[in-house]
């Protein structure tokens, strides 16, 4: 019977990497040598968070920061790789859209709110005597969905418009870090009383929510949402973001409260995220 054909790529890749070691001599420079990346998929198959994604494709940023798209269907037991033996940063991406990568960014175009978007980096520290490193990729969430209830007004759907706006746009794929760029998209109608949208993670304090006149567009007011966030406790550099924030406003346009919900309560209260 003819072996897995990923099976026998990465058997072959281990005898490369063998004959490669067999080769460096103590008195070379070991940092040339190359080193074998264990990738173990078990904890983002097993995820039930991302079994919805978008896109099934793990996006990984691999030392030296070379982009490799994966299909986890195709490695149900993992994936080994050679590497530069070279401490590093291991990005890992699952969730993103395709047309939204771009030069090692990932950038939310005008008009668009975040994908559903997981997350996963780890340093790797390779010493020149490493030949081998394991990796098990747990992945964590780099949006939040926002939801603003407006209490006992049953016509608010019908009569506002809702745009949000910030400076963060998208993420440095090889870093993790927010990047600057013009974020703004219409908040969608959940029900008659809801609004929401999916928040990226954001750089700056500036994120806000503009509550337009839904006949011809004029201001009434604005939410400062990165301040109400702040005031609630919001950390914005969590290693993985609640997935629920809801804001209450009464039917004099008031601020009740913000929820922040996190992923037990969630799951729980059964939220819709």
């Amino acid at each position: 019977m003819m072996k897995n054909n990923n099976t026998f790529k990465t058997l072959l890749a281990i005898q490369m990497v063998s004959i490669l070691l067999g080769s460096c001599s103590i008195k070379e420079d070991r940092t040339v040598c190359p080193c074998i990346l264990n990738l173990d998929y078990s904890l983002v198959r097993s995820d039930e968070r991302v079994q919805d994604a978008d896109n099934e494709h793990l996006y990984l940023m691999v030392p030296p920061q070379v982009a490799v798209p994966v299909n986890l269907g195709e490695y149900p037991q993992g994936q080994s790789m050679v590497i530069s033996r070279k401490d590093a940063l291991l990005s890992c991406y699952l969730g993103y859209s395709a047309d939204r990568i771009s030069s090692g960014r990932l950038v939310i175009p005008q008009g668009k709110d975040s994908d559903s978007f997981y997350s996963y980096h780890e340093n790797l520290f390779i010493g020149p005597d490493t030949e081998e490193v394991s990796v098990t990729p747990r992945l964590c969430g780099e949006f939040t969905k926002v939801v603003v209830c407006f209490k006992d007004n049953d016509s608010a759907t019908s009569e506002m418009n809702l745009q949000v706006h910030s400076t963060t746009n998208g993420l440095d794929l090889s870093t993790g870090r927010p990047t600057e760029g013009e974020f703004s998209c219409a908040m969608t109608p959940c029900d008659k009383e809801s609004f929401a949208f999916n928040m990226p993670r954001q750089g700056g304090r500036d994120i806000s929510i503009d509550v337009l006149c839904a006949s011809d567009l004029q201001p009434l007011y604005t939410i400062d949402l990165a301040g109400n966030l702040d005031k609630a406790s919001y950390d914005w550099n969590a290693e993985s973001l609640p997935p629920l924030v809801i804001i209450n406003i009464d039917r004099q346009n008031i601020l009740i409260d913000v929820q922040i919900i996190d992923w037990d309560e969630a799951v729980y209260f059964n939220y819709y995220l």
